[in-house]
């Protein structure tokens, strides 16, 4: 049977519900209570409820053999068997029945429960990958599998992708499309053809993807395959092709680019090791796939215009075949090889002489490191003409680096930033020659000379030559001033001047360094990374130790740049920083910089010494206070700082015992430790917790034990009575310490009150009053310079470090002079960084850029903003206008604190606010993926917190909230 009359013969069967019912009753004895049809090409399938139970339904097309039919049944019954339990499996017999004249063989199978996975607009790489380990374990089970039905033709078998193609082409009326799938298809069936012989042939499944596999959602609102149905497509095939099968539907998902389907591809390996030709295979058969079903869609529109389900897949088909044939198949072939860690092809060989002889250039170095980009220079328009100007020779940038100057500060997808060659930017007239006998060919902006074992590409010149030139004869010509663009790259590949970090690996292993066409040695114009990140996270496990917090799973980014709220990873992507309230005044301040180094040359000791710096920066430190809490103490952390306070009220009191507010964190140091309640933070705080620290309840009014109207009095009556009972037995605390609006939890603010009456209550027994600022103080807030004040209260002692210093080893404490001169009755301090000149000097220039900036009214106007965009996120999280988070009834549960220190608590629909954490944090993985570092907090873990540094933008602002949006919509 020709393949153009086999096609003609598959228009789906013309059946009406009422011919459904009666075979249900006829043949099965089955009242269907609901019939539903479900999607299908050329068949006919029914969902089918009848009291508690579901069935599917299959009317086969009448073309489709009786043996063909039995062998999908026999591969179903084989899987369950092998430990599938979900895959449909036949119920009773199959049965032939005429409809609409003709018969057809009608089949009832169990029902696969699930939602079709292609209702998911973004596919996660963990979620790719579960394809990858499916369709391994498919193909391993079904490799035993035989029967006579299976060896057949099939119009989705890959090994007639070419034939296919070729009699269906007419259908495709887009002139450029047609055209392109031809060309495609053409250069990758010639591949397969070659490589057939070596390609293991098995029962496969042949039609695992999107439409026919069915997931739920995770815990994290990810999907979780479930189930595969729809059999139909059983038969003999590559064995490969099923992972190419599969790894084709992911391409119209969201991220829409080729190399989202690695790690479905490294499962796969992983499970069903694929062999050399296979993986050469792979990417020409994606191609393959890709234009049988753009032409097979567009052919059984023409014979079934009605049918729905075709109609709706034909977008998708030409997004799969779009983005399977971006990249050259040898590009994606070295991006696959170096996925699964294989080697990938020598870059293509030099022979011949240069194309010109530069005399002593400049290599400038545009990489996240440089210092030419100090200072946010990496943002300037025309930084790179800027640079090369100041080479007196000319000036070179290199072939594989990521230039930090060709990326966006503020950008939702991977820009491209590795540069797939060497520019020279020259300060005299050059001449080029050919290096060797060349046909020339021009694309484009293109000049390629072809050469016996590689093309070189010039980009920027202009040409001399005609079609043809001889070795050591010009060929073309740059102007002064001018950039050219040197590629060297395997023939008949044209590459690009930069591709994005993802695909780099392909890029890269099909060019190669073209130091030696500029007469320079080798290695001068290419950069060659150190390491990976994941090798760099090897050394790092090696090194350090394992219980050392870190974000981001097992490969995390690796990040050498900062620039005020941005963050710069090796691959010279810009994100924005969310999280980083430590860098208070932002990354890379030259100021900063600046005044550390000439203090670094002058003098750095401890401060048992006189020097003006320390006295200088403590007086303006106090300044900042109200005039009673007038002494400093300074040290070099934020839980020094805490723990200080501690023994300042214990010594001051001579008491032992402090109240502390459950889920709050001071430090690590062993006292810090013992008053932090996080349970985050110590798993067995509350187990480990000593005699002499005692906690009220959290004053969290949105999910702790009291909330609404009376909320604030129960808690204020909480705390009291603690302290109250405690002096009763003889047990009045040193000190209650809190912090005003506290962190670990997600910028809560405490309810009104609070700490008027826990401040009263504690003073009214003898006790100090300390308040935690390491997080909120110097402005965050943007209404207040110290969060005390949102409650109108004034401690005794004040704890502040992180922002204080921006980063730089600097905490203080803050006093009375009556408190510090109980201290200074038992004994002496000193601090070995905190108070040192390096250290108050980096405190004092932060405070002049804090003050010169007004980075507590950029608090607050910027925090506003913020905050008024979040709540119109709410409001449309509430009506279900965001697919993704509709999905799984997310919804914001509570905005949480003010200024640049907030907190959106995310939660499900309903009346118990159950938190979101799994979510939350797959949505940290997301957003990071849209160029915004976010981490979740909270007890619960389902708090997005918000603490950038106080030099946030409204537009970085607007791009986080922009990427949330995004998150929300399509999935995490």
């Amino acid at each position: 049977m020709s393949i153009s009359a086999a096609l003609a013969e598959l228009p789906r069967p013309h059946i009406d519900l009422s011919d459904v019912a009666a075979v249900l009753r006829d043949h099965y004895g089955i009242t269907a209570d609901d019939i539903l049809e479900l999607g299908s090409q050329q068949d006919r399938n029914f969902r089918i409820t009848y009291g508690a139970h579901r069935a599917v339904l299959k009317i086969a097309n009448s073309s489709w053999s009786s043996d063909s039919l039995a062998a999908q049944d026999a591969g179903m019954r084989a899987l369950a068997n092998l430990g599938h339990a979900l895959v449909p499996t036949p119920i009773g017999e199959s049965t032939t029945v005429t409809l609409d004249g003709t018969e057809h063989v009608v089949r009832l199978l169990t029902f696969v429960a699930g939602t079709s996975l292609a209702d998911w607009d973004h596919l996660a790489p963990p979620v790719v990958a579960q394809l990858g380990e499916l369709a391994a374990h498919v193909i391993s089970d079904l490799a035993g599998l035989r029967h006579p039905g299976l060896d057949r033709w099939l119009q989705w078998d890959l090994r007639q992708a070419r034939d296919l193609v070729q009699a269906l082409l007419p259908r495709v009326e887009d002139l450029l499309l047609n055209n392109n799938i031809f060309t495609f298809t053409t250069a990758a069936c010639d591949l397969l053809d070659q490589l057939a012989p070596l390609l293991p042939v098995q029962p496969i499944h042949g039609d695992m993807t999107d439409d026919n596999l069915v997931a739920e959602a995770g815990t994290d609102g990810r999907p979780v395959l479930t189930g595969i149905i729809d059999f139909g497509d059983l038969a003999l095939g590559w064995r490969v092709a099923e992972l190419a099968v599969a790894c084709t539907s992911v391409l119209h998902h969201d991220p829409r680019q080729p190399t989202a389907v690695l790690p479905a591809i490294t499962a796969f390996h992983r499970i069903s090791p694929l062999s050399e030709a296979e993986i050469a295979a792979l990417w020409p058969m994606i191609v393959a796939r890709a234009a049988v079903l753009v032409v097979s869609g567009q052919a059984q529109l023409a014979i079934d215009p009605d049918n729905a389900y075709a109609a709706s897949g034909s977008l998708r088909e030409r997004a799969m075949f779009d983005v399977a044939t971006s990249v050259p198949m040898e590009v994606m072939h070295q991006a696959i090889r170096s996925a699964l860690d294989l080697p990938t092809s020598p870059a293509p060989h030099l022979a011949g002489r240069a194309l010109v002889e530069l005399q002593d250039p400049t290599v400038l170095d545009l990489s996240a490191t440089s210092e030419l980009l100090d200072a946010g220079r990496w943002q300037q328009p025309g930084i790179e003409q800027t640079l090369a100007s100041t080479a007196r020779h000319g000036a070179i940038f290199r072939h594989g680096e990521p230039r930090l100057t060709r990326t966006p500060s503020l950008s939702l997808a991977e820009p491209a930033t590795i540069a797939l060659g060497a520019e020279v930017i020259c300060v005299l007239p050059l001449e080029l020659v050919a290096p060797w006998d060349t046909t020339i060919t021009e694309i484009a902006d293109a000049l390629i000379l072809h050469g016996p074992d590689a093309d070189i590409v010039l980009r920027g010149a202009t040409r001399l030559a005609g079609a043809t030139a001889a070795a050591g004869t010009p060929v073309a010509r740059v102007g002064a001033g001018d950039a050219l663009l040197v590629q060297v790259v395997v023939p008949g590949l044209l590459p690009p001047p930069f591709t994005t970090p993802a695909l780099a690996a392909g890029w890269l292993a099909v060019t190669s360094d073209p130091s030696a066409l500029l007469g320079l040695a080798p290695g001068t114009a290419t950069c060659a990374p150190r390491h990976t990140p994941a090798e760099l996270m090897a050394e790092r496990q090696a090194v350090m130790a394992s219980g050392q917090e870190r974000y981001y799973g097992d490969v995390p980014p690796e990040f050498e740049r900062g620039w005020r709220e941005l963050m710069v990873d090796v691959g010279a992507r810009s994100y924005v920083d969310t999280v980083n309230n430590v860098a208070m005044v932002g990354h890379g301040d030259p100021r900063i910089a600046a005044a550390s180094a000439r203090q670094w040359l002058l003098l750095n000791t401890n401060s048992r010494f006189l020097y003006s710096s320390i006295v200088d920066y403590s007086a303006r430190l106090a300044a900042l206070f109200p005039p009673e809490l007038d002494t400093v103490f300074l040290v070099n952390s934020g839980s020094e700082a805490v723990d200080l306070a501690l023994r300042l009220a214990k010594v001051h009191t001579g008491r032992s015992d402090v109240v502390v507010i459950n889920e709050g964190y001071h430090g690590w140091t062993e006292a810090s430790d013992a008053v932090s309640t996080s349970l985050h933070d110590n798993p067995r705080a509350a187990l480990n917790r000593p005699d002499w620290v005692h906690a009220a309840l959290a004053p969290n009014t949105f999910r702790g034990l009291h909330r609404g109207a009376d909320a604030a009095a129960a808690y204020a009556e909480d705390v009291t009575g603690l302290i109250s009972k405690l002096a009763a037995a003889g047990r009045a605390p040193a000190a209650f310490l809190c912090e005003a609006v506290y962190g670990k939890e997600g910028a809560i603010a405490l309810p009104d009150g609070y700490l008027t009456a826990a401040y009263g209550a504690v003073r009214a027994h003898g006790g100090l009053a300390i308040a935690d600022e390491v997080q909120v103080g110097f402005g965050r807030l943007g209404h207040h310079l110290w969060g005390y004040e949102q409650q109108s209260v004034i401690p005794d002692i004040v704890t502040m470090a992180k922002a204080i210093g921006n980063g730089q080893p600097l905490g203080a404490v803050v006093t009375t002079r009556a408190i510090a001169e109980s201290f200074a009755q038992e004994g002496t301090f000193f601090s070995s960084a905190g108070g040192s000149p390096v250290s108050c000097v980096v405190g004092s220039v932060v405070l002049d850029i804090w003050e010169q900036e007004a980075l507590q009214q950029n608090a607050l106007h910027v925090g506003s903003h913020l905050r008024a965009r979040f709540a119109g996120l709410a409001e449309s999280l509430a009506a279900g206008l965001l697919p993704a988070a509709a999905r799984q009834s997310l919804v914001i549960g509570a905005l949480h604190g003010m200024g640049l220190y907030q907190g959106v608590e995310l939660v499900h629909a309903g009346d118990d606010f159950a938190p979101a954490a799994d979510e939350t944090l797959a949505l940290c993985d997301r957003m990071l993926d849209l160029g915004v570092i976010m981490q979740p907090t909270g007890e619960n873990f389902n708090v997005l917190k918000v603490k950038p540094p106080l030099c946030l933008t409204r537009e970085s602002a607007d791009h986080f909230v922009d990427a949330l949006t995004v998150a929300l919509s399509t999935g995490w």
